[in-house]
């Protein structure tokens, strides 16, 4: 669970800085992916309720992986 943690750490804040710097093509579209892809595997709510990531943010079908993800986490898109 820790490794977990700290990949959600890392994938998601450098997303971040990818975006903040306009380096998107840096983001790893495949491991943003696969973290989604585990986190509604599991019971995410243990997470949302004591407020570290706020409730699921609807995303467009077409969105990139690490807009789901960040949707997930509870991003707006807007």
């Amino acid at each position: 669970m820790a490794a977990l943690i700290h990949l959600t750490e890392i994938l998601v804040h450098g997303t971040d800085i990818a975006v903040v710097i306009g380096r998107q093509h840096l983001i790893d579209e495949d491991f943003c992916q696969q973290l989604l892809t585990t986190m509604q595997s599991m019971d995410f709510s243990v997470f949302r309720r004591p407020g570290m990531f706020a409730d699921q943010q609807p995303a467009p079908e077409n969105a990139s992986n690490h807009h789901r993800l960040l949707a997930f986490l509870g991003r707006h898109l807007d």
